[in-house]
């Protein structure tokens, strides 16, 4: 699992002046927010020492020649030093075109796309398109995930057929993202043209001329909802045997008791799709899918139909990125969604059909070949079932986030990922206490026992106490600013032994790793938790 933003451009459509003048844009943007960096110095202290920073322009190392590009580099949060994968942006066109050698090719970026998305495991059909991936990476969601969101809004926006973000992104997000950048940018940028619906279809009408593919395209690319406004967009533009044909095509990708295929049935019946056309591409259709009558109505009946508005009730949300969602996605929501989908819930269908409704239409399409009643109260029971689960699980939800508000307002920091950022007047959570206490005694026990040690370290000169200190840490990121503090600071003798003790923790362990970078990069939290010894 993971969260990902992902950009991909056509270099060779992009002049190099006009892509400059957009790279100035974005160093804007990332000069706003608090991005990190990290560099490796070996030259300063003659041991390779690493430390973090807000990111600048530099040349930047990339590929197997070894070659330098002008450009900025990200990977994280500098605030939080929440850190996740690589991010980059040159300054020269010609970085990216020098990894490209096709001749013919679309001039819009979709076509790429499309190949991802339609023609990823077909070759043959592949449409000849001179792209390249720019954004190739996790950010798990952490906090620098909207506004590096907001540097690829940026260059879509100023180069809307040459440029396209995608990944575990929503219209909300880019919205989001949007808003914020124009607070700093001197010409704003707006929404991708990809989320109106009729210039998404016409773009890829002008890159693919088949009408199939075209359906298949236009519902891997749309980033809307699949709801009821989004299939009448679909009938209104493509004719039945177009949409039957997609439909056959999908739900032969899979077998009828497949999850994937769960999944695919109830995006179709909340686009508005009927049940009886479903059961004619299922079922019935010579040239359909085939499927066996007793398994398509099985999986029919049991997608959660329960009519009128109570659709919209106690909807449990399972659906990754939310079109309207401002908040990304994390690995533990992902992780959530995915392992409430296994236990067996499920939203339910956007539908005014009830259960017994269902069961009608499909005795008068399918009663020929099998008998509905005894699958109609299988079911009945079954939902009975689920409903007291899902009630009461509900139920200790709701108890849970009751217990959590209550608490907030009594703490400022609850959250170990949180706790790099304290400050005096700031109160933590009593767990969070409790395991910056055993830190110290761990600190203090270790110092206590080992004094042979701190004193041969203390009797190294300036220089080789310096290297010492760098080469024990291997399993933080530290400031360059933090480092410093220390360095200037050598001769205070309890903090660099606490220092050089946590250096030394094999901090491999999540939770561990968590309290130990944040006592070692905030300097008053050390001293305040780790040195006072009223504390």
């Amino acid at each position: 699992m993971g969260v990902y933003i992902f950009m991909d451009i056509l270099p060779d459509n992009i002049g190099k002046k006009e892509w400059e003048r957009v790279y100035q844009e974005s160093l804007d943007l990332i000069n706003a927010y608090p991005f990190m960096d990290s560099t490796i110095d070996n030259e300063t202290y003659g041991v390779p020492w690493r430390y973090v920073h807000r990111p600048k322009e530099e040349e930047i190392e990339i590929g197997y020649n070894k070659e330098f590009h002008l450009g900025w580099h990200v990977f994280g949060d500098y605030n939080t030093m929440l850190s996740a994968e690589s991010f980059s942006l040159f300054r020269n066109i010609e970085s990216y075109r020098e990894e490209i050698n096709t001749n013919e090719h679309s001039d819009d970026i979709l076509a790429a796309l499309i190949n991802q998305k339609v023609f990823h495991n077909q070759e043959k059909f592949r449409i000849p398109v001179n792209s390249t991936r720019v954004f190739d990476g996790k950010t798990q969601g952490l906090p620098y995930h909207i506004y590096l969101l907001a540097v690829a809004c940026l260059l879509e926006s100023r180069f809307p057929k040459q440029v396209a973000v995608q990944g575990d992104i929503s219209i909300g997000q880019m919205k989001k993202a949007i808003d914020w950048a124009n607070t700093i940018l001197h010409k704003p940028i707006q929404l991708t043209e990809r989320v109106n619906n009729k210039r998404l279809l016409d773009r890829i009408r002008d890159i693919v001329r088949n009408d199939v593919t075209a359906l298949k395209s236009f519902m891997r690319l749309i980033m809307h909802e699949n709801n009821f406004a989004l299939g009448e967009f679909v009938r209104d533009q493509f004719c039945p045997s177009t949409i039957s044909a997609y439909y056959t095509e999908r739900f032969n990708e899979y077998d009828v008791n497949m999850a994937g295929f769960h999944d695919l049935l109830s995006s179709f019946f909340n686009l508005g799709f009927g049940i009886e056309t479903a059961c004619d591409i299922g079922v019935l259709d010579p040239d359909g899918c085939r499927y066996n009558a007793k398994d398509f109505a099985e999986t029919v009946l049991s997608m959660g139909w329960i009519g009128g508005e109570n659709y919209a009730e106690n909807v449990m949300p399972l659906a990754h990125n939310d079109p309207e969602s401002e908040e990304p996605e994390t690995v533990h929501s992902q992780f959530g969604k995915a392992l409430i989908k296994m236990s067996g819930f499920q939203e339910h269908i956007k539908s005014n059909l009830s259960l017994d409704d269902v069961g009608a239409i499909l005795q008068s399409k399918l009663g020929h070949l099998v008998e509905i009643e005894p699958l109609l109260n299988h079911e009945k029971n079954e939902n009975d079932r689920e409903l007291d689960t899902t009630a009461e699980l509900f139920s200790r939800l709701m108890e849970d986030t009751a217990e959590e508000r209550s608490e907030s307002p009594e703490y400022t920091i609850d959250d170990p990922d949180y706790l790099i950022l304290w400050k005096k007047e700031d109160h933590l959570h009593p767990r969070i206490e409790d395991g910056i206490k055993r830190l110290k005694e761990f600190i203090s026990e270790f110092i206590k026992n080992n004094s042979d040690l701190f004193d041969e370290f203390h009797r190294n000169t300036d220089r080789e106490k310096i290297q010492k200190l760098i080469k024990a840490n291997t399993y933080f990121h530290i400031r360059k600013e933090t480092w410093d503090y220390y360095i200037e600071n050598l001769y205070q003798t309890d903090m660099i032994n606490a220092v050089l003790c946590i250096l030394g923790i094999k901090a491999e362990e999540i939770s561990i790793n968590r309290f130990c970078k944040a006592v070692v990069n905030n300097v008053d939290l050390l001293q305040e938790y780790i040195l006072n010894p009223k504390s």
